[in-house]
């Protein structure tokens, strides 16, 4: 099993619980957001939604745009989940869907789905709809990504490089079966073995899927949704990468994120675990040119990205870094102007799953 699974570590608790106790690693600089979400008796229109493995939930904070230090979530769904996946969010649908890896075991998993997600309460809510476990749903990788252009869910595998693809992913039912399957090839001159999905992230604006190997490679897909929407039947493509960004430190836990405005592509490596931006992401069939980095974490995981409002989402070891400015972002993260952390008052957060919803 990848690195997404796995108890949650001791030390991403003993860090939240020092920065509660007021560590000065939390900036508390004043930064000027536009626009000013506005808070009232519904969501302010950010919410981040964040997985979390310690207390096996995914939990919803208002205001994240403004948010800096501890705060209370304001919906809470169950998962029984400590392993680390993603989490996929449609907030015109107001759908939630989550690749379980621990229910009933590592081996039998469900797609669990939350309908009306952010009118959910915080006492803990299970699923609405459970897909799985079935044949379909065997050994999920964690990694899952929505195609809102063709309303498909893409789920990836760890035993291979073949990705199921849903159809009307938000009328799925408990009885759902993919319309088909993608094998994605993909050329890993650092990786012994078939390089297979471990994270991945879909540019509606270029019909592109831009897939994070276990490696050294980000390969990009061109036309996947195209392609996708015609499967029918349970019927098997093989989709060749388009092209290929080489020289990254991916790992296993890869996080993507992306800027339709600026054409830059966000991703985690491991070593040095850093944040590498792409210039021209859409584009770029080389290496990575590694000029605009943002340093200094631990092991950064899952990222989000506001675009509205240009700010960057990190998941690193129990917290949530927020960069105002995110597109320009790069030397240590520390230093950034602005930057900021959240963190759960009531659970110390270990986990993969970040996105943002910037309609409630």
């Amino acid at each position: 099993m990848n690195a997404r699974v796995g108890l949650a570590l001791l030390v991403a608790g003993l860090f939240a619980c020092a920065l509660v106790a007021g560590c000065s690693n939390s900036s508390t600089n004043t930064i000027t957001v536009t626009p000013t979400p506005v808070i009232s008796g519904s969501f302010a229109p950010d919410t981040l939604w964040v997985q979390d493995a310690t207390s096996r939930t995914v939990r919803a904070y208002r205001g994240a745009s403004l948010a800096n230090g501890g705060q209370i979530a304001s919906v809470i769904v169950t998962t029984s989940d400590n392993a680390r996946p993603d989490i996929v969010y449609d907030p015109i649908s107001d759908t939630l869907w989550y690749p379980n890896q621990t229910v009933p075991n590592l081996t039998n998993n469900t797609i669990d789905i939350w309908t009306a997600a952010s009118t959910l309460s915080t006492s803990g809510v299970g699923p609405t709809i459970v897909v799985g476990p079935n044949s379909n749903t065997n050994n999920l990788e964690g990694a899952a990504v929505r195609d809102g252009l063709h309303n498909l869910l893409i789920v990836a595998h760890n035993t291979n490089n073949t990705v199921d693809v849903y159809s009307m992913a938000t009328a799925m039912t408990s009885s759902a079966v993919p319309a088909g399957h993608a094998t994605l090839t993909m050329t890993d001159g650092g990786l012994v073995g078939t390089p297979r999905p471990q994270e991945m992230l879909y540019d509606a604006i270029h019909d592109i899927l831009f897939v994070s190997d276990n490696g050294t490679v980000c390969a990009k897909f061109s036309g996947f949704g195209a392609a996708a929407s015609a499967l029918s039947g349970g019927t098997t493509i093989t989709l060749a990468a388009s092209s290929e960004i080489t020289g990254l430190a991916l790992g296993n836990s890869t996080g993507l994120a992306y800027s339709a405005t600026a054409d830059q592509l966000f991703i985690t490596e491991v070593s040095p675990p850093q944040i590498t931006v792409v210039k021209s992401a859409s584009t770029w069939n080389t290496g990575a040119n590694h000029l605009q980095n943002l340093t200094g974490f631990t092991q950064p995981s899952g990222l989000a990205y506001d675009g509205i409002r240009d700010i960057l989402f990190a998941y690193d070891s129990g917290v949530v870094f927020v960069f105002p400015n995110g597109s320009t972002a790069s030397g240590a993260q520390l230093a950034w102007p602005g930057r900021r952390i959240i963190f759960d008052f009531s659970t110390s957060l270990s986990g993969f799953g970040l996105t943002i919803d910037l309609t409630r």
